[in-house]
């Protein structure tokens, strides 16, 4: 069995993301993280002065992020992955479609950790692996609104932040109920 521990951070390339990459470098991990961009990467890398691999992805995309999860498992191999990151996350100040007609921030904050979690858990399974699902406060104080999860009805751009923020953390805690049957 190999003595390499992968880590995978969704949203590498600043913030809280590009600093938590860091910090786990600096502790011998391998860390992949995803980019959007060339100069995004470029930058990251520049900062970190270390060895990061990136796998360009676009989280409000469900092909996309099966298309993570599969480049991820050939990193990986045999190993299993150690640790999920789900970090990325999106602020539209306006309604928008992803390209497979999802609300964006439904899409990116809700249903793209999940997901991606769901498609590595074999992964993580196999190295005893943990998910960390980063989240801001901003779930409470708010109600899901079942009949219009995607809030086509009447968007408000912060109103849809903290739905799908609570809505991550549901699914994140019926995860972790079904990983514990």
């Amino acid at each position: 069995m190999s003595q390499n521990k992968y880590v995978l951070i969704t949203g590498a390339t600043s913030g809280i993301g590009l600093e938590t990459a860091k910090n786990l470098l600096d502790k011998g991990y391998i860390v992949i993280g995803t980019s959007r961009s060339d100069e995004k990467e470029k930058s990251a890398i520049e900062y970190l002065n270390k060895k990061i691999l990136f796998i360009r992805a676009d989280l409000s995309s469900q092909l996309s992020t099966r298309n993570l999860a599969k480049k991820t498992k050939q990193i990986i191999g045999e190993d299993g992955l150690d640790v999920l990151i789900n970090n990325a996350g999106t602020f539209y100040s306006y309604y928008a479609l992803s390209s497979e007609g999802v609300e964006m921030q439904f899409s990116v904050n809700a249903i793209a950790p999940f997901y991606l979690s769901l498609l590595l858990y074999d992964e993580l399974k196999k190295a005893k692996g943990r998910i960390v699902n980063v989240n801001s406060n901003s779930h409470y104080n708010t109600k899901v609104k079942f009949s219009d999860l995607q809030l086509s009805k009447k968007y408000g751009q912060l109103k849809a932040y903290k739905h799908t923020k609570l809505l991550s953390v549901m699914l994140s805690r019926e995860f972790n109920k079904k990983s514990n049957d």
